[in-house]
This record gives structure tokens, C-alpha cells and sequence, in this order.
């Protein structure tokens, strides 16, 4: 896998926005194969091995999926109409 920076690591993680990391690691509290890190380090979450606030933090293995709704106001109804419907059943 590429180098990224480790700010985008956080943030692709979900852990944190790229601000807050930035704040985190100027702080100190992430350390980067046993050195502190720097803020524009760049880590390899495949091969790099990062801790934060003593906890070791590896990048998941399922991949993300996205789901997009495009729901109108009609079909907003008909929705509600069918939970009202299920809801009537029980």
C-alpha cells in the first residue's frame, strides 16, 4: 500500500477529522514504530505500526460501502404509508 499522510489515515479510519488529528499529533499522543510523530508524517497502515493514546490502531479489512437514498417527497409518502401498513399488522 502507498505512503499516506497520517492525518488522512485518522481520518479515513473515522477516528477523528483531519483537524482534531492534527491537534493529536502535536500534542504527542501518536507515536508511529515507536518514534513520536510529527505532523506531515507519512505512514504505510499496512506495514507501519501506529499507536494512539496506547492503543494500536490498524486499518480495517472490509472495505466501505456506500449506500446512496434519492428519496422524493412522493416517495417519502409511500414509505410512511407502508410502515403504517406494517405497523397496523401487528
Amino acid at each position: 500500500m502507498e505512503k499516506i499522510r497520517l492525518q488522512k489515515f485518522f481520518t479515513d479510519m473515522g477516528i477523528m477529522s483531519r483537524r482534531a488529528s492534527e491537534k493529536v499529533i502535536e500534542a504527542g499522543n501518536v507515536k508511529v514504530n515507536g518514534q513520536i510523530a510529527k505532523l506531515g508524517d507519512k505512514v504505510d497502515p499496512e506495514n507501519d505500526t501506529i499507536v494512539y493514546n496506547g492503543k494500536v490502531i490498524k486499518p480495517s479489512s472490509e472495505k466501505k460501502r456506500y449506500i446512496m437514498l434519492n428519496i422524493h417527497k412522493r416517495d417519502e409518502n409511500q414509505i410512511n404509508k407502508a410502515l403504517d401498513d406494517i405497523r397496523d399488522e401487528e
